[in-house]
């Protein structure tokens, strides 16, 4: 839900239609709009923004972030609210309960303790990437620098030498975590980042780490790799997900976009959702949905397994995007997940189901 924030098998894929309440045109200032036949208070930007990340630390409590705002709900997303405006652009946000989170800036670190109605700086870091806290008071970052580990809720940091470059982290303690590097390559540590072990490199050749990457692991054992390659060709990216079971020494790719532009090395099979990639939302050791968008046929589809990637389920619904769109999911449980999304004109919206995907509605527009 937040934190743990295909051999794809199209013989068991079957297609449900999403359905998409559509809210009322955006205004600025506050307004309400009608949903399922309710009216719900929402106080919007003055301008439009977009969102790029959305976290929940609980079923009610979330938040979702982008350029220059961060909006939050405490009651399941029938209200959200401004609570933070800034020049910056908001890159990730991490909950690891239902009140502490924090919200990264590229040189900035911002925290909550009260479930996002209320932010303040946390720590000035320059070159600030990804957060991954694994307690209230415990976690670790990247930036341009190299790692570092913090003990004090991220107001103090201590840099952690490597001895390869740090993309993407993810850890489950302060001393079992892995990393990722350029060309998809996954390292281990059971010793709080001061000795690590490569343990397994793409087979895809090139670079993967430009564009929207992933690493997630949900328990010590079992794990998901999303590498993009951070550009498309014919309203495609190629992206490929891989999934262990071993705790990173196999790993098995279990979904690939079909694409034109991924190179000699690129699979053909098994083949996956057509369009850009947005994030994995992982939830227990076999839980996992994929959100992609396609700007050719203006859809939004999400792909769900829960069988570790072996079979996957798709679930497509027809919504008005624009060029360069970008979708964000997340899941509390195996019903209740939101999407949120943003394109190149700042614009976005924020949808919610909770009947495990299988209609959604459309709860903010921007």
């Amino acid at each position: 839900m937040g934190r743990r924030s295909i051999t794809f098998r199209l013989l068991s894929l079957c297609a449900t239609f999403v359905i998409l309440t559509r809210a009322a045109a955006p205004v600025q200032g506050r307004f309400s709009l009608a949903v399922n036949d309710r009216r719900i208070a929402v106080a919007v930007p003055q301008s439009g923004f977009g969102f790029d990340t959305l976290a929940f630390g609980s079923a009610v409590a979330g938040c979702a972030a982008g350029h220059g705002r961060i909006v939050c709900t405490a009651d399941a997303g029938h209200t959200w609210r401004t609570r933070y405006v800034t020049p910056a652009t908001i890159t990730q946000l991490q909950f690891v309960t239902a009140t502490v989170g924090w919200a990264v800036t590229p040189n900035l670190l911002l925290s909550t303790t009260t479930g996002g109605r209320a932010w303040q700086n946390r720590a000035r870091i320059p070159g600030l990437r990804t957060v991954d806290f694994v307690t209230v008071h415990d976690g670790w970052a990247v930036s341009t620098k190299g790692l570092l580990e913090t003990h004090t809720s991220g107001a103090r940091w201590m840099a952690v030498p490597t001895p390869v470059s740090v993309h993407v982290i993810d850890f489950l303690t302060m001393r079992i975590g892995w990393l990722l590097r350029q060309k998809g390559e996954v390292f281990h540590t059971t010793t709080g980042g001061r000795t690590w072990t490569r343990q397994w490199t793409a087979p895809i050749g090139g670079s993967w780490t430009s564009g929207r990457t992933q690493l997630s692991f949900t328990t010590s054992t079992t794990g998901w790799v999303l590498l993009t390659l951070g550009q498309g060709c014919q309203s495609q990216e190629p992206y490929v997900v891989y999934h262990t079971q071993d705790g990173g020494s196999h790993w098995t790719l279990v979904m690939n976009g079909p694409s034109a532009c991924g190179g000699k090395n690129y699979p053909v099979r098994p083949l996956g959702l057509s369009g850009y990639p947005g994030n994995l939302a992982t939830l227990g050791a076999r839980t996992a949905w994929l959100v992609v968008i396609s700007p050719a046929d203006a859809t939004l589809s999400v792909a769900e397994t829960s069988d570790g990637g072996q079979t996957w389920v798709q679930k497509r619904g027809t919504l008005p995007i624009t060029l360069q769109t970008t979708a964000t999911i997340d899941f509390v449980d195996l019903h209740r997940g939101w999407i949120a999304t943003g394109d190149a004109l700042n614009h976005g919206f924020i949808a919610s189901t909770s009947d495990a995907g299988r209609t959604w509605v459309r709860q903010l527009d921007i």
